[in-house]
């Protein structure tokens, strides 16, 4: 069954797969041309031995577990082309029972293109990931054990946005977008939205003025097609050049409670400064129809470190449209930063040109021994519109010879009304709650070796009727390079998972080895 599933997964992203083989080619003689394209493809095999692979407290079953990943980097500078293709193709290949042998998919892929010049602009991103189903399930976040709670999701976003300048009146923009979920063995998650936007803004010294209107339709399996509406003023007045101030106020319609139309009015205010290309402090908060919705964002960059602080509170839904009125960083979804996010943001005083600070960092973690894609977890399935509050906090230092980071999440995520169908876990209790923290230290023991300690830890808390869980995980690996396009490593791992059901603990001794071509 897992085969089979494995199959299936692998036939959704063949248009993934095409679309390296289409960047490949052409990209190699660029790249010979002006080294505006960059590619790599890589090769893992990475050896797993656990003493529970089918992560029980009473039959616990030791395995070997063989991952053979092969994967390709792409990143594009090409003229007013620039994208980046991060794929991988897993095979999880089990010594003592063939029929858990499964296939894995690993995508990242982003486009941005300027269609017609200084007008026309368009955008995609493709996305492929292993994720939770059920808060309140069994929690784990290694491959290859058994655990029916995980599911591989593609997510997907297109967008067009066009500009235009109204003589010396004010500048004009329009956008449409389309985003959507999929996951491969449940209906939870599954979804698209539709999203369109026109917007007016102006001024002249210290004052500005927009006009903005927004419409969004959100198509679930587990309920009916929701659509909602925005028509706003925002006045903005800056009393010095670091800081904005702002205003707004408008009507919104929604369907999302009820089922039916309803219209009301909302107002806000938000606040910006940025003193300096290292720091950044934005707020917006309005009145709406579920109550206050704010978005606080928070980020300094020192000479060896790096600060993060979001804390927002609004809709959220599983395609990925999010909030409209209430975005981080154009992400509908709130989501856990990673090691790889942290230190790129990190990295921006030393390489200012994102592709070059890509290379850069995946380097800098591949030479000490951190795990690109680690995360603090969380994080789970629905359908329809949910009222999401995300916090999260990450902190990463950089030394001659030591790196550390460390991150932080909360989240409580429940209906928008009790009256709406929302399949999952907000079928059966009225929220969820989670927070979680991971920590991680590299330490360089000579040139090409490093030592790597990380450990974390995710709770989910009990709701009425729902007993919560609690995941812990901490590893140690030492890493060194085998030769010059060759990187191999050892190490250790001990998880506990502690429930009223199905708790277990299990250790597993992991040994890989990474060749780039």
């Amino acid at each position: 069954m897992k085969a089979r599933q494995g199959a299936r997964r692998l036939a959704r992203c063949v248009p993934m797969l095409g679309l390296a083989a289409l960047f490949t080619p052409s990209t190699r003689a660029q790249e010979a041309a002006g080294r505006s394209v960059q590619v790599s493809t890589q090769f893992t095999a990475q050896q797993t031995f656990t003493d529970n692979v089918n992560l029980s407290a009473t039959d616990k079953r030791s395995d070997a577990i063989t991952e053979l990943r092969p994967g390709i980097r792409v990143s594009s500078r090409s003229g007013r082309v620039q994208g980046s293709l991060d794929y991988s193709l897993g095979a999880l290949i089990h010594a003592r029972d063939s029929s858990l042998n499964e296939l894995q998919n690993n995508l990242d892929a982003s486009v941005a293109a300027e269609v017609v010049e200084q007008h026309l602009f368009v955008d995609g991103r493709v996305g492929i990931s292993q994720q939770t189903i059920s808060a309140f399930g069994t929690q784990v976040g290694n491959t290859g054990l058994v655990n029916d709670n995980q599911t591989e999701v593609i997510s997907y976003s297109a967008g067009a946005n066009w500009r235009s300048r109204l003589g010396d009146v004010a500048d004009a923009t329009a956008r449409v977008a389309w985003s959507g979920s999929s996951a491969a063995d449940t209906s939870l998650g599954d979804g698209d939205s539709l999203d369109a936007a026109l917007g007016l803004s102006g001024g002249q010294g210290r004052f500005g003025w927009g006009l903005d209107a927004g419409w969004q339709s959100s198509n679930f399996s587990d309920s009916d097609r929701i659509t909602s509406n925005q028509v706003f003023g925002t006045l903005r007045f800056s009393p010095d050049p670091d800081v904005q101030l702002s205003v707004r106020g408008g009507v919104e319609g929604e369907g999302v409670r009820t089922g039916t139309r309803d219209t009301g009015d909302f107002w806000g205010w938000g606040a910006s400064w940025q003193p300096s290309p290292r720091t950044s402090l934005d707020w917006q908060t309005d009145q709406r129809f579920f109550g206050r919705s704010h978005n606080f964002s928070l980020q300094h960059r020192f000479a060896r470190s790096f600060f993060s602080y979001t804390d927002s509170r609004g809709t959220n839904d599983a395609s990925g449209l999010g909030d409209p009125l209430n975005r981080q960083g154009g992400r509908g979804q709130s989501r856990a930063l990673t090691t790889y996010d942290i230190f790129f943001a990190q990295f921006a005083s030393l390489e200012p040109d994102p592709v070059k600070r890509e290379q850069l960092v995946r380097a800098f973690l591949r030479a000490n021994g951190i795990d690109p894609n680690a995360t603090v977890g969380g994080g789970f399935l629905s359908s329809g519109k949910t009222l999401q509050r995300s916090q999260n906090l990450s902190i990463g230092y950089t030394a001659i010879r030591t790196t550390f980071s460390l991150s932080g999440f909360r989240s409580e995520t429940e209906p928008i009304d009790e009256n709406q169908p929302v399949g999952g876990d907000l079928a059966n209790v009225g929220r969820v709650r989670q927070a979680g923290f991971s920590a991680g230290a590299s330490h360089r023991l000579t040139p090409t070796a490093s030592l790597s300690l990380s450990g974390n830890q995710t709770r989910t808390l009990d709701e009425p009727g729902q007993a919560g869980s609690q995941t812990r995980t901490v590893s140690l690996f030492l890493s060194d390079s085998l030769g010059r396009r060759t990187n191999g490593s050892i190490g250790v791992r001990h998880s506990r998972f502690d429930d009223d059901n199905a708790p277990y603990r299990e250790s597993a001794i992991v040994g890989s080895v990474s060749i780039q071509f």
